[in-house]
């Protein structure tokens, strides 16, 4: 990547969208589509603010969501750590949650983490090294949703894209195992996780048995792979208390592949956790990796903020009551159709992306008006902008953390996304 300064030209004014420790405690890197909602990357790599589901969810973390990487030699497993980085102080939990009982179980506490991580974010591509004296090899991941000037449909997938990659530094052929678990976030008790496959990718499907495709919260969520080799859990151990993260991190850190676990089904009260895993072998100084995607479909939205007579929160309007279908469900039909175009035009949807970030980046803008220009073009990937079925680009003041949008009536349609 090319350099920059504020008058020049000197790398060292990337150190500006480069953050370590405690700066990096309140990022939220949004990955998402143009009006499809987003997750938010963590600066320590977690998967925070899963506001997918049209409307503001801040503080979201959606269960046990988060990656994990394995390395094993000789039948052994030497380490296994979840990739994330430690968690910052303060311990005593989160309020309203587990305030005074340490840190939400949610947040993977308890399990190896990377004890450093470096996260550079210049916007629309973020960055991570994860760094750790035990761990056996250098770990990283880029993570970002197209941003493609002038080609709105590629800018807004509703996805979120991750490549992760390992260098072996020891003087051995290791085999690394990277996997993705995500909570099935649909109704708890008619969770349905399923694998399937799609050419050369992989994929677990999670959805309802309940939910009507009518409903405001129908909807589903695909993770997928085009790892060569891959193996997977559709369902995690049911149990009570902290079973199902026990019996996970037991099957992890066993050697080889993971066996699937399935239901038949669902179970009430649970929303069930699925892991997808990539398995590759990496010889001493020498990178490999593996790709995957989190995409989502959730087509219906409907105005909560101030329903119309007849309509009311959590029941199921009509299409005459404030519904409309968002503009990313008439490019896909379903989750599993945005993952595999995501994961088939991988190189495409990068490069393009990468070219824009580059001629941002390498600008010679100051890098305070970088910075500005970069922070405030993300916020076309979270839940302060929707588009309508025909394409309608609005967009609101702004979006309250306590779940609502904080005006009640919607900004003057852009038509530069549409004409």
């Amino acid at each position: 990547m090319a350099g920059f300064s504020e008058r020049g030209g000197t790398k060292n004014a990337r150190r500006r969208f480069v953050f370590k420790g405690a700066k990096g405690k309140e990022i939220s890197f949004p990955l998402g589509g143009i009006g499809s909602g987003c997750i938010g990357l963590a600066g320590n790599g977690r998967l925070l603010d899963w506001e997918i589901f049209n409307r503001p969810n801040k503080a979201s973390t959606n269960g046990f969501s988060h990656f994990t990487v394995k390395a094993e030699a000789g039948g052994k497993v030497l380490d296994a750590r979840v990739l994330n980085g430690d968690l910052m102080p303060p311990y005593v939990g989160e309020v309203g949650k587990s305030y005074g009982f340490g840190p939400s179980r949610d947040q993977m506490a308890g399990a190896p983490h990377f004890g450093d991580v470096e996260f550079t974010g210049e916007y629309p591509i973020a960055s991570l090294r994860f760094n750790d004296g035990k761990f056996p090899g250098e770990v990283t991941m880029v993570a970002f949703n197209p941003f493609i000037p002038l080609n709105d449909a590629d800018s807004s997938i509703p996805a979120a894209f991750f490549e992760i990659r390992v260098t072996n530094d020891t003087r051995k052929p290791i085999d690394y195992t990277v996997c993705l678990s995500v909570r099935n976030p649909l109704l708890a008790g008619s969770t349905v996780n399923a694998y399937g496959a799609n050419g050369k990718v992989r994929f677990i499907k999670l959805g309802s048995s309940k939910l009507n495709s009518e409903d405001p919260d129908f909807g589903d969520l695909t993770i997928a792979t085009d790892a060569e080799d891959a193996s997977y859990q559709e369902y995690w151990y049911r149990g009570q208390w902290f079973d199902s993260l026990g019996v996970y991190w037991r099957e992890l850190s066993a050697p080889g592949r993971f066996q699937n676990r399935h239901y038949a089904e669902s179970a009430p009260g649970i929303q069930d956790v699925c892991t997808l895993a990539a398995h590759f072998q990496v010889k001493p100084g020498e990178t490999g990796g593996s790709r995957f995607v989190i995409s989502w479909n959730f087509p219906n939205c409907y105005n909560y903020w101030k329903p119309e007579k007849g309509s009311q929160e959590g029941a199921c309007p009509s299409k005459e009551k404030g519904t409309w279908r968002n503009y990313y469900a008439t490019l896909f039909e379903d989750s599993t159709k945005s993952a595999t175009f995501s994961l088939e035009n991988w190189q495409r949807l990068h490069d393009g992306t990468l070219r824009f970030k580059d001629a941002l980046f390498s600008s010679t803008l100051p890098t305070y008006v970088l910075d500005a220009i970069s922070a405030n073009i993300s916020i076309l990937k979270t839940p302060t902008v929707l588009r309508l079925e025909d394409g309608s680009f609005y967009g609101w003041e702004g979006c309250n953390p306590m779940f609502i949008p904080i005006n009640i009536s919607l900004k003057p349609r852009l038509h530069s996304l549409t004409s």
